[in-house]
């Protein structure tokens, strides 16, 4: 644990809010010391889990967009009609001025990714093309249900990513689990881009160094 200057707390909590340190007093007992190196951990795993939860969202809008270009070719891109279907958000304004699937791609949130795995208009495309898409998912269930049961991983994943975006506690969060979910996720598509994340990803070593009383 490292040792702060007396005071220190005081002029953090002023200057960016008694209330956003208050959630790492409460968990400290009320030490500051504690306190701040809690903050210290929480701020170094929030900055570590953006690498495998891009990799992650990476990985699975290509793994959608691939069943797209099954589906409908390539140049799926250039038609007003199946973006229209598939629910894109796009200028329409500058459609025809767009030269690759990218240029809609990555203008898409995490949430419209995930969104995609259940909804009804876009059954048929995983009937046909998500064990294409997931070549390693579990054979032993349903299209359905492994589509519902990504979505809802997924989710988790999204309430974990959006916490670290406005710099918000983790620090009772049971990072393990996500970690486990990502790689699976990942897995579920490509097994050494699995082992790849693992072997970069620092998360697991910082969950170990966790400062302070355990999570209840």
């Amino acid at each position: 644990m490292i040792e702060v200057p007396e005071h220190t707390f005081s002029h953090l909590a002023q200057s960016m809010s008694a209330q956003r340190l208050g959630a790492y007093l409460r968990h400290a007992d009320e030490c500051e010391n504690q306190a701040l190196n809690l903050y210290h951990w929480n701020l170094k795993v929030s900055a570590e889990m953006i690498i495998p939860l891009s990799v992650t969202e990476v990985v699975i809008r290509n793994a959608i967009v691939e069943a797209i270009e099954a589906k409908y070719g390539s140049k799926w891109f250039k038609s007003k009609g199946i973006i229209r279907s598939l629910k894109f958000s796009f200028d329409k304004d500058s459609i025809s001025k767009i030269n690759n699937s990218g240029q809609i791609i990555t203008k898409q949130y995490f949430s419209f990714w995930n969104n995609m795995l259940i909804s009804n208009r876009n059954k048929k495309l995983w009937s046909l093309h998500f064990r294409s898409s997931f070549p390693n998912a579990p054979t032993d269930q349903s299209i359905d249900e492994l589509c519902e049961h990504l979505y809802n991983n997924l989710n988790e994943l999204r309430d974990i990513r959006n916490r670290v975006a406005h710099h918000e506690p983790i620090f009772m969060r049971r990072l393990e689990d996500d970690i486990t979910r990502i790689d699976w996720i990942i897995r579920w598509r490509c097994s050494v881009t699995a082992d790849w994340l693992s072997n970069i990803n620092r998360v697991p070593d910082l969950i170990s160094q966790r400062p302070g009383k355990p999570r209840q």
